[in-house]
């Protein structure tokens, strides 16, 4: 199903994404504290000038030193670390990073906010890692000197069940990727394609680690006219795309419109 929202956002920059080496297990905080820099340094704005940060993790035992912050969402030791006193925080947790999109825009519309940045952090132990975004990413939304109409495209997953999070003592355990999960998203595509007429944006796939280098190969051979970007690609060509997220958790593509401005870092 495609809609069409008011656009009031638009991405300033996007920071290096950090993949962790296999094995290494340091806390959220560590690795954002190597992406978060660079990307304020590239946009050029003050931590105080942030009107909001929205936070995307679902790894709650591994954000921070226990000598740090006691919290069970990342939002408020992000804001402690950039000292960005004047934002407020919201912690999306489970969101994916189409629908944190939408969320930074729908504030950007219906508030005099400027600026939203948007944050990942995730540490999984070893056998967790690959099937969930284990390291941390960002990027800096602004408000945009002219509202656009942007596409929106949902499409549920059937016959195939959403993962899990299972919470014991201090222990989270994440269920299994289904089997057919890589099936399930290739069919899943024709009908977002098929609604998203005239395609002449690229394409960023936000998939599970594991299966997006095989779903991008596949979907490269059934679509050849579509550019298909990942987060790298992004970062090097300042250009408008439709950004799509497989959300795990209630198990569907989300799809969405978003400019992106300026030079990557």
């Amino acid at each position: 199903m495609i809609q069409y929202v008011q656009n009031n956002a638009q991405v300033m920059a996007l920071s290096a994404q950090l993949l962790p080496p296999e094995g290494s297990r340091l806390t959220c905080i560590d690795y954002l504290s190597d992406v978060l820099p660079g990307l304020l340094a590239e946009c050029r704005i003050d931590p105080n000038k942030i009107d909001l940060i929205l936070t995307l993790s679902t790894s709650t035992d591994h954000l921070v030193e226990k000598t740090q912050i006691h919290t069970p969402r990342l939002g408020y030791p992000v804001q402690h670390y950039m000292m960005a006193s004047n934002a407020f925080v919201l912690d999306l947790q489970d969101t994916a990073w189409s629908q944190a999109l939408e969320v930074a825009n729908g504030y950007l519309a219906g508030t005099d906010m400027q600026y939203v940045l948007v944050v990942e952090a995730n540490s999984f132990p070893v056998e967790q890692a690959n099937s969930r975004f284990h390291g941390a990413r960002a990027l800096m939304v602004a408000k945009s000197a002219e509202v656009s109409q942007a596409s929106l495209g949902i499409h549920e997953l059937v016959d195939c069940s959403p993962m899990t999070l299972v919470y014991e003592g201090e222990k989270i355990t994440l269920s299994a990727y289904n089997p057919l999960l890589f099936s399930k998203l290739i069919a899943g595509f024709e009908p977002l394609i098929d609604g998203f007429t005239n395609i002449d944006k690229p394409m960023l796939l936000d998939l599970p680690p594991d299966l997006q280098p095989q779903v991008s190969a596949e979907l490269t051979v059934q679509y050849p006219h579509i550019r298909w970007w990942d987060w790298n690609a992004a970062r090097r060509g300042a250009e408008d795309v439709i950004w799509v997220s497989y959300e795990p958790f209630r198990h569907r593509l989300v799809a969405r419109e978003t400019c992106i401005q300026g030079d990557r870092l």
